[in-house]
């Protein structure tokens, strides 16, 4: 899959993500290397080239880098911390299920949605919006799974941004440590701004579930049978 084409199934999505990561991790391992003598030195020690891009880089600059893209793909690192930071959590309750909860007009309540969310967004929304054979529009599907994906990369970068500001400060880089705050900042921007972009296209998505009229009744049952699985 050619890296900007939208993915067309979860795997690609993962693939996606962990490429991107790759190249990010590679070039700010770079950074931190010419930034910091020492660490020069030691990337520098083999002078064996790798050929990225028409560009030879010394192997040890991408190695590392290299190693935490793919441990960061293996434990789902954007998963880990949207679990920290709560980040599906509260797009689930707040962009999905209780906007489809209202469209169906369904009363259940917060409390019941936030302790029952995974089994809620099981029952009401991924029977129609999934990857395979949805029962709405599998364009729309597909493109709300491509801003994800988005989103997605863009967290990790936020991260590696991050643990590299934290690494140059710790060696006394100050400069490149300016730099690479700058860009977590512009970074943590953009993020807000990707996850409203999500938002509508679960808006979207809603609308076009609520079209028909069965699929509103069933999902008022589900709603119905949460509250009940919740009654003290």
């Amino acid at each position: 899959m050619f890296p900007f084409e939208r993915p067309s199934n979860y795997s690609e999505m993962l693939n996606k993500i962990g490429l991107f990561t790759s190249i990010e991790a590679i070039l700010l391992t770079i950074l931190v290397g010419y930034s910091v003598p020492n660490v020069n030195a030691a990337l520098g020690y083999f002078q064996i080239p790798v050929k990225i891009y028409e560009v030879n880089i010394p192997i040890l600059y991408v190695v590392p880098g290299i190693a935490i893209a793919v441990v960061m793909r293996i434990t789902r690192a954007h998963n880990l911390l949207s679990d920290v930071f709560r980040i599906r959590a509260r797009f689930d309750l707040f962009r999905i299920l209780i906007p489809l909860a209202l469209a169906v007009g369904s009363h259940i309540k917060l409390d019941d949605l936030e302790k029952e969310r995974k089994l809620a967004m099981a029952r009401t929304f991924y029977p129609y919006a999934s990857f395979n054979e949805p029962a709405i529009s599998k364009e729309l599907v597909l493109s709300s799974i491509d801003s994800w994906t988005w989103y997605w990369v863009l967290l990790e970068l936020v991260f590696l941004l991050g643990l590299t500001s934290v690494t140059l400060i710790w060696f006394r880089a100050f400069e490149s440590a300016t730099y690479t705050l700058a860009g977590l900042s512009v970074g943590i921007l953009i993020f807000q701004t990707a996850f409203s972009v999500c938002g509508r296209k679960a808006k979207d998505q809603i609308s076009e579930i609520v079209s028909v009229p069965e699929r509103v009744t069933k999902i008022q049952a589900d709603f119905a049978a949460i509250s009940r699985n919740n009654e003290p």
